[in-house]
């Protein structure tokens, strides 16, 4: 599991990652932004199917393809979302269907940017 130091927690966190964990997957997006070329197709009840996924802020990566994903990264001179989103079609890659980690307020990227279009990464509600 891969997490980044600026993200919140859903309640019962665990209790909920394991109603979403399966048996046959490669990635497991925790949250993210939809891709807008392929978009996500239901796949259960608790996870969509993917193959464009946009925010690298909590996923779960397989064993079986650690050592490719890091090749991508090293391959590739671009943000790890926009790797990522180059390969995903061909891997079992889903996206929880109730997001699991949220983006603080004020989250920024790796660029020290406060982006506009992240609102939707934010825990809606209050905090409880």
């Amino acid at each position: 599991m891969i997490i980044e130091d600026d993200i919140e927690f859903e309640e019962k966190f665990f209790e909920e990652l394991e109603k979403v964990l399966i048996n046959d997957f490669d990635i497991i997006y925790l949250n993210g932004t939809d891709g807008f070329y392929r978009r996500p197709k239901p796949y259960t009840a608790t996870l969509k199917s993917v193959g464009e996924m946009w925010g690298m802020f909590g996923y779960v990566i397989h064993s079986r393809i650690y050592d490719e994903a890091i090749k991508w990264l090293t391959e590739n001179d671009l943000p790890c979302d926009t790797v990522f989103s180059m390969y995903l079609q061909f891997y079992k890659c889903y996206k929880v269907v109730k997001p699991l980690v949220f983006h603080r307020a004020g989250m920024s990227d790796i660029q020290r940017g406060i982006p506009k279009n992240y609102k939707h990464l934010q825990r809606r509600g209050k905090k409880k």
